[in-house]
C-alpha cells in the first residue's frame, strides 16, 4: 500500500514540476546531471518535492535492490577504553562512500568478554543494516572480536591491520625507507632509529626495517633502539640524554611517533641542542612539531587517503562478491616545506658512530672506537 501511494506521489509531483516521473526519482536521489537545465528542473523538483514533505524509502529500495547501499565501520574498544580514530580516515572513508551514494554506520566493537553475552553485541552485528564492513585497527583485537566479525561473511575490509588480503595500510616501509633516503641524502650518515615503546603492531616492525633497508643500502650500519618491554619515561630519557650527550652521538634521528618524539624533545632540551640545526629529527604523524629551538619534520600518515582506498576496496567486494583482495598500501607523503626545513644544518663530519642491537634500547658497542 505504501508503494502505492510513494508512486501516487510520484507521479503528482512529476505534473506539478513539469518533469518525467523518471526525472523525479533521479533528483531526489541525487542522480540528477550538472549542467544547467538539470540543475534547474532539479530546483524546481525539489521545491515540490518539500512541499509534500516527501523522501525516497530507503527499505523500499533495499527490498527492490536487494542492497542497503550502506557500510558499517567498526571500531575496536572495550566499554572502558577509549576509541582512537583519526578525523581524516572517518572523513575519507565517509567522502568515497558518498561519491557512490552509501551510508556509513559506526558501530563500537565490545570487549572479548562481552561478546558472549548476545545482548551486548552490538546493532550491526545482530542485524543486517550494510552491504559489508571495514574493520578500523586502534589496539590488538581480540580473537574472539575478529571471529564475530568474519562469521558474518560479507565483504570485510581491514583497515591498518597488515593482513595480506583483503587489508588497506599505510606504507610504513616505504615511510621508513623515504625518511633515511632524505637524511642520507642530506649527509647524515650516524642516523639513529628510535621508539620508546614496546608493540607488536606491524607498523612498528615495517618501519624499522623500511629505515634498516635504506640503511644497508648505503653500506652503514642500521642503528635501532626499540623497546622491548615498558619501561618508564624518566629511565627511556635519561638513556637518549646519555646518547646525545656522547662524543658520536646521531646527527639525526628518526622518531617512530610523535609521542616518541616528545621524549626525545625532553632530552634535547636537557642537553642543549637545536634542532635541526644540531641534530635533525624525523617524526611520523600529522603535523610537523615546532616550539622555539626544536622543530621537528614530519612524515606525514595520510589518513583520509587510507580512508578511501579502504572504501573503494570495500565497494569492489560488494561488486564482485567472494573475490578476495591483496593488501593494498598507501604511501607516506614528505613535503618539499619539510625537506628545506631540514637542511638548515649540515650534519657534522665523522665517521658512523657505535652499532646498537634491537632490543631494551640500551647501547652494545662492538668493535672499537
Amino acid at each position: 500500500m505504501r508503494d502505492v501511494k510513494n508512486k501516487s506521489l510520484l507521479q503528482r509531483i512529476a505534473r506539478e514540476a513539469g518533469v518525467s516521473v523518471m526525472t523525479v526519482s533521479r533528483v531526489v536521489s541525487g542522480r540528477m546531471a550538472k549542467y544547467r537545465a538539470a540543475r534547474e528542473r532539479a530546483k524546481r523538483v525539489l521545491e515540490v518535492a518539500a512541499r509534500y514533505n516527501y523522501r525516497p524509502s530507503a527499505a523500499a529500495r533495499t527490498v527492490a535492490t536487494g542492497r542497503f547501499h550502506a557500510a558499517s565501520l567498526l571500531l575496536p574498544g572495550g566499554r572502558d577504553q577509549q576509541t582512537v580514530l583519526f578525523a581524516g580516515l572517518l572523513d575519507g572513508i565517509h567522502d568515497r562512500l558518498a561519491e557512490a551514494d552509501y551510508h556509513l554506520n559506526v558501530a563500537r566493537l565490545p570487549d572479548e568478554a562481552a561478546l558472549v553475552q548476545t545482548n551486548i553485541l552490538p546493532k550491526a552485528l545482530r542485524e543486517t543494516l550494510s552491504d559489508g564492513f571495514l574493520v578500523n585497527y586502534a589496539r590488538d583485537l581480540p580473537e574472539a572480536a575478529a571471529e564475530s566479525v568474519r562469521r558474518l561473511r560479507v565483504p570485510l575490509v581491514w583497515i591498518n591491520f597488515g593482513h595480506k588480503v583483503d587489508c588497506v595500510d599505510l606504507n610504513d616501509f616505504g615511510g621508513g625507507r623515504m625518511a633515511t633516503e632524505f637524511l642520507l641524502d642530506a649527509g647524515h650518515r650516524r642516523i639513529l632509529y628510535l621508539h620508546h615503546l614496546p608493540s607488536t603492531h606491524y607498523s612498528a616492525t615495517e618501519r624499522a626495517e623500511g629505515y634498516a633497508a635504506a640503511m644497508r643500502a648505503a653500506g652503514l650500519k642500521p642503528i635501532v633502539w626499540r623497546e622491548d618491554a615498558w619501561h618508564p619515561v624518566d629511565l627511556v630519557e635519561a638513556r637518549y640524554v646519555k646518547l646525545l650527550r656522547s662524543s658520536r652521538r646521531p646527527t639525526a634521528v628518526i622518531s617512530y611517533s610523535r609521542q616518541t618524539t616528545l621524549v626525545v624533545l625532553a632530552a634535547v632540551a636537557a642537553v642543549g641542542l637545536r634542532v635541526p640545526e644540531e641534530l635533525a629529527v624525523i617524526q611520523f604523524g600529522e603535523e610537523d612539531y615546532v616550539l622555539p629551538g626544536f622543530h621537528a619534520v614530519t612524515v606525514r600518515l595520510p589518513w583520509n587517503e587510507l580512508g578511501r582506498v579502504a572504501a573503494a576496496m570495500l565497494l569492489e567486494m560488494i561488486e564482485k562478491p567472494g573475490r578476495r583482495f591483496p593488501r593494498r598500501r598507501v604511501p607516506m607523503l614528505l613535503l618539499e616545506a619539510d625537506k628545506l626545513a631540514l637542511m638548515n644544518g649540515p650534519p657534522p663530519p665523522g665517521r658512523l658512530g657505535p652499532c646498537f642491537g634491537m632490543g631494551t634500547g640500551g647501547a652494545r658497542r662492538r668493535g672499537r672506537d
